[in-house]
């Protein structure tokens, strides 16, 4: 969910201004806006004249209640992981694992010794990544 800090930097972008420039017209330093912008809190004293720099209403400013102002664009979502994804991840995870037994049991070498020839590198980085924690390619085969 967006958060104040998500209305102020769209208010700014509006406004054309720089992080300096809504600083300076609120008396602070170009960090301290940064850190409103990201973390999104801030004192009530900076609420209070944000709300008059820019003209909102401090309910819509600190919570999004209300119609956003002309012109300004508030992304609708800023979380990057939702519960679908990490479970697709999960299971693509898992099925990439499987493949791997399938490749070493097709050539009957494990995957290790099979994919460090020089003309499978890009296979055996690939085969490395999708290993978690300390499993070899016999514990893979094991588990499956």
């Amino acid at each position: 969910m967006p958060h104040l800090g998500d209305r102020v930097k769209a208010l700014r972008s509006r406004d054309r201004l720089s992080q300096s420039d809504l600083a300076e017209k609120l008396g602070m330093s170009s960090p301290s806006v940064s850190a409103i912008e990201s973390r999104g809190s801030t004192s009530e004293d900076t609420i209070h004249k944000l709300t008059k720099l820019f003209n909102v209403e401090k309910d819509w400013l600190i919570n999004g209640n209300g119609e956003a102002p002309v012109g300004v664009i508030i992304p609708k979502e800023t979380q990057t992981s939702t519960p679908w994804k990490d479970e697709a991840y999960e299971v693509l995870k898992r099925e990439n694992q499987r493949l791997w037994i399938l490749v070493e049991k097709l050539s009957g070498a494990p995957v290790g010794s099979f994919l460090k020839r020089p003309d499978h590198a890009g296979l055996y980085v690939s085969y490395k990544k999708v290993q978690t924690g300390r499993q070899s390619g016999r514990d893979l085969r094991e588990a499956a």
